[in-house]
């Protein structure tokens, strides 16, 4: 299975009024390690829909902290795919989510089907 990783640096506007990281925005920072995942793999013009979102919530993320996203594609079928995303900071993990989601393109929001180097080395 593939693994994408992407770098993030909690800025000032991801936390609260005492610098830790709003749970909401957890959602938003694995959103960009799923288009980066794309862009990584020269898909453009498209998008990961989430249809389901689920997520556990584990340490405090603050302002300033270097995060890592650990993304992986573990099923596919039909432009639909399931996701596991790993929010760490260093060895500390932050937040898990699984996400499912439908592969779409931007010009007309049509499900396409999922490329196999999503999901494949």
């Amino acid at each position: 299975m593939r693994e994408f990783i992407y770098e993030y640096r909690i800025s000032l506007s991801d936390t609260d009024a005492g610098g830790i990281v709003y749970h909401s925005n957890y959602i938003a920072i694995a959103e960009r390690a799923r288009t980066e995942m794309l862009r990584e793999i020269g898909i453009e013009k498209m998008i990961l829909d989430a249809e389901e979102i689920d997520i556990e919530y584990m340490r405090p993320g603050a302002v300033d902290d270097l995060v890592t996203v650990h993304s992986t594609v573990s099923a596919i079928d039909d432009g639909q795919c399931a996701i596991s995303q790993i929010v760490e900071r260093g060895d500390e993990t932050l937040a898990e989510m699984h996400v499912k989601a439908f592969l779409r393109s931007l010009s007309d929001l049509n499900v396409v089907p999922v490329p196999y180097e999503l999901t494949e080395a």
